[in-house]
């Protein structure tokens, strides 16, 4: 467990000069990360985020290879891809897992966003919030809905700055803590501890890192909502 937090915190203090250059405020191009399991949003849960419109994103994290397209305003698409062939505990994920996102809610029309989506044969449905009066904490709390028919709830939070961004989320029993470094508005590195709740059996297989990259892939196909009258 040592091990696993000393290259924590080397990776978190290798980035620290970024905070010279930090700022309240969220910046837009975190939110275009291919996450290290799952959907567009936190480390390990879909948020209500959707990819923009016309972006896509392509992502490593140890053996899952991950692309994302933003193809319509506030309609996102995506597959994983497990591409370690030879871990016999991981035999049922060496398949092509899709997933699909829907926003219902604008933020910019209304107090927060939301969404609905797929992910394998899982649903859920997500919010999300920013804090402007709480430190500008972005807040995500929502339903998932398994294949087994059981409900899992999902919740998290993250804290942005210019260029990094702490990341904590929940799903049913899981507890998981990131950490983003933005090297440009186009490129950012994940490192994640998941599965915290197991915190004295803790080794490599818990600590997991990854690389996004993000760039309009097409000119947008809708300025707007389709039906809006904005």
């Amino acid at each position: 467990m040592r091990k696993i937090i000393s290259c924590f915190l080397f990776f978190f203090f290798l980035s620290w000069p970024a905070f010279l250059y930090c700022t309240d405020l969220p910046d837009t191009s975190f939110y275009r990360s291919a996450t290290i399991d799952g959907p567009t949003g936190l480390l390990t849960i879909p948020a209500a985020t959707v990819l923009d419109n016309g972006y896509y994103t392509l992502a490593a994290h140890k053996y899952l290879f991950k692309g994302n397209v933003g193809l319509l305003p506030g309609l996102e698409l995506g597959i994983r891809v497990n591409a370690e062939q030879y871990h016999t505990e991981l035999e049922h994920e060496h398949r092509v897992i899709p997933h699909g996102k829907f926003n219902f809610l604008a933020p910019s029309q209304h107090p927060l966003s939301g969404s609905f989506g797929f992910y394998d044969k899982d649903l859920y449905l997500s919010f999300d919030k920013l804090l402007v009066n709480f430190y500008n904490i972005y807040a995500t709390a929502g339903l998932k809905l398994q294949e087994n028919g059981r409900w899992r709830i999902i919740c998290g939070v993250s804290k942005t700055t210019a260029r990094t961004q702490f990341i904590f989320d929940k799903a049913g029993g899981t507890y998981n803590l990131g950490y983003r470094l933005m090297l440009s508005p186009k490129i950012r590195l994940e490192f994640g501890l998941i599965n915290l709740q197991n915190y004295k059996k803790l080794n490599f297989d818990n600590f997991t890192f990854g690389l996004n990259f993000s760039e309009l892939l097409f000119k947008p196909l809708l300025e707007k909502w389709p039906w809006s009258t904005n």
